[in-house]
């Protein structure tokens, strides 16, 4: 009884299908157009295959590198209404009833208040260290020609120049 013929599997375009199914097994020329087909096809897929393009090599960001987008205002971020802890300020410096008040369950957020009510605000850590910045109509107080906010050692010092924002109507 004849067997039936099977047909060859079918190769995607540009190469050759697996196996001995092929001229490559034979001897004589035909081996050599097996093996020209094979450089063929290794040729076409480093064409088609893009090889991966090498990482660009960056510095870590560093601190000056890093963008810090100013927080929200502390009293609409769900911290208590009240506000227990409250550190006068140098009158001599700031003038009468001038005050930093803030929470005992957030001690790096300090609202400046004056004249009764709440001028700007200084936050701790933002630049992942411990220098205060200064928050003044929903924007850092720091230099004009680097776009920098301006770190301070303490609160204190951070209060003081939203009180000059303030006193100058920036």
């Amino acid at each position: 009884m004849a067997r039936p013929a099977t047909a060859a599997p079918v190769a995607p375009r540009g190469e050759t299908p697996p196996g001995g199914a092929g001229p490559r097994d034979q001897a004589g020329p035909a081996a050599e157009g097996g093996r020209l087909r094979d450089l063929v096809d290794r040729s076409l897929a480093q064409q088609t295959t893009p090889a991966p393009e090498p990482a660009e090599q960056k510095p870590p960001a560093g601190p000056a590198d890093r963008t810090v987008s100013v927080p929200r205002d502390p009293l609409l971020r769900g911290l208590p209404r009240s506000m227990d802890v409250h550190i006068p300020l140098d009158p001599q410096v700031f003038g009468y009833n001038w005050a930093l008040a803030g929470w005992t369950v957030q001690p790096d957020v300090l609202v400046v208040l004056g004249e009764g009510h709440q001028v700007g605000w200084v936050e701790r850590g933002l630049d992942g260290g411990d220098g205060w910045v200064a928050v003044y109509a929903g924007y850092f107080l720091g230099d004009a020609a680097t776009q920098q906010a301006a770190l301070r050692a303490t609160a204190q010092e951070a209060a003081r120049t939203v009180h000059q924002a303030y006193l100058e109507d920036l």
